[in-house]
């Protein structure tokens, strides 16, 4: 009995072990594969055999976009476009919580759970709002209502 719980808890350890091996690397393999392509010259990096591991390495790359003479006026118009989503992101979300908290008060004492679902799902709307698409004609689809 002692030896299958035993087995049991090392299966369940070996599973949790392998879930978290692929979303970890899932997450890092494109990381690395732009860091090692970043460090190929042009003729391996676009070659039709792919590898990992750039023969040889150079920086090159790097030299030639941080010595470009725009390259200062490029960086500045990336941060401010960032922070400018960022920050739109930051209000439209406290836009969400603000009504997600006005309609939970007003809704769940009277209808419960139903309430707060009503209420979360007003606040996903509110967090959707600046996705749907911007032209003067309505949507004919649902599906084409959120712009990539």
């Amino acid at each position: 009995m002692l030896m299958r719980a035993a087995n049991g808890r090392l299966r369940n350890r070996a599973t949790l072990f392998i879930l978290a091996a692929l979303v970890v690397g899932s997450a890092l393999g494109p990381m690395l594969w732009a860091i090692s392509t970043s460090l190929k010259n042009e003729v391996n990096a676009v070659s039709a055999i792919p590898s990992l591991i750039p023969s040889p390495a150079t920086f090159a790359n790097y030299l030639s976009v941080f010595s470009h003479k725009t390259f200062v006026v490029e960086l500045l118009n990336s941060v401010l476009y960032a922070a400018g989503a960022e920050s739109v992101v930051v209000r439209w979300s406290a836009l969400a919580v603000v009504l997600e908290g006005a309609a939970g008060a007003a809704l769940i004492p009277a209808l419960g759970s139903v309430g707060a679902a009503i209420s979360a799902a007003l606040a996903e709307a509110a967090i959707l709002m600046p996705l749907r698409k911007e032209s003067g004609e309505p949507v004919k689809n649902r599906a084409l209502a959120v712009v990539n």
